[in-house]
């Protein structure tokens, strides 16, 4: 009885096909349009590893140059603590 009436609603069921060349033409164009996509990816995939590197690079340097610079700016930290507290005493 169900099988029946399944058979009824499908019985008039004629969709419409494209033709071939236009099948074919829609196809090419998905293809070229996942092209396009996997080939940006790779691209920014690309840009992203290079500033990966840059900024791993940039972060190194500056660590280094304060590191190297360290004895320096404690130096003038020291010198402004010093005429701070020579100031509050004299002036304070």
């Amino acid at each position: 009885m169900e099988q029946d009436d399944i058979k009824k609603i499908f019985d008039d069921f004629a969709p419409e096909l494209d033709s071939d060349e236009n099948f074919m033409a829609i196809f090419q164009r998905n293809i070229n349009a996942a092209e396009l996509i996997r080939r940006h990816s790779i691209l920014m995939r690309r840009r992203n590893k290079r500033a990966l590197v840059i900024a791993s690079l940039a972060g190194f340097v500056i660590g280094v140059l304060f590191s190297l610079a360290l004895p320096w700016v404690s130096g003038i930290v020291e010198g402004i603590h010093l005429n701070a507290s020579f100031a509050l005493q004299n002036f304070g």
